[in-house]
């Protein structure tokens, strides 16, 4: 009997689309917390740089032109889910931001600020292509922290986008930096897709097959 082409053209379609569903594996980005509990705690001011690692990440903080410490917030109420060691800037009445640099590039920044109220804040996180904060920005996140009955409260901050080097954080009331810091979370790589190793022999055998099969669109006679 004989296949007519159309069903030629059918049989190959088909081992594309078995090619095309073979199935995916997705690589997954590493993500680091980069706290302060393991820091030891400072007099005010007593810091000009600090660097945090963990996963292959360090992140290097400074303040241009202010200084900062590291507080314990282990005895206040409402702090617990926060964290206990934590970063203060000495000078609340500066303008200054945190700056962070990160030994490699990120697709991922975040960071936790928080306040015991008396004023409502204006928090800001701004991540950079280039160190110190400069080149392009990737991205700006920006919330308000509404004082309540100066009881604590905290919002957590968050740019996505490839090629993260640097970021700057600021948060405070009139303009000043006043807020306290911790929790800063760092994104690795890009999450892609890839073939899991049991379909890459898939795509030759499904690309060999095709092309025999196309080389073939004629009647094809089978005899019984």
């Amino acid at each position: 009997m004989k296949y007519p082409r159309a069903r030629i053209r059918c049989s190959v379609g088909v081992i594309l689309v078995i090619a095309a569903a073979a199935p995916l594996s997705r690589v997954r980005a590493g993500s680091v917390l980069l706290d302060l509990e393991d820091q030891s705690t400072t007099a005010a001011g007593a810091l000009s740089s600090l660097s945090l690692s963990g996963g292959g990440v360090t992140a290097t903080i400074t303040r241009p032109n202010a200084g900062f410490g590291i507080v314990d917030l282990s005895g206040s109420s409402g702090t617990i889910a926060f964290g206990a060691r934590s970063l203060a800037p000495a000078d609340s009445t500066s303008p200054s931001p945190f700056v962070m640099n990160f030994s490699q590039l990120l697709s991922s920044i975040s960071v936790t600020m928080g306040d015991f109220g008396g004023d409502t804040d204006s928090l800001r996180l701004r991540a950079f292509s280039g160190a110190d904060g400069n080149g392009n920005v990737i991205g700006t996140d920006a919330m308000t922290l509404i004082a309540v009955d100066n009881t604590f409260s905290f919002k957590t901050l968050v740019v996505n986008g490839a090629g993260i080097r640097s970021a700057e954080v600021f948060g405070g009331a009139d303009g000043l930096n006043s807020v306290i810091y911790d929790n800063f979370a760092a994104t690795t790589g890009a999450i892609n897709a890839v073939p899991l190793p049991s379909a890459i022999g898939v795509f030759p055998l499904a690309a060999a097959t095709a092309a025999i099969a196309a080389r073939r669109l004629k009647d094809v006679t089978v005899t019984r």
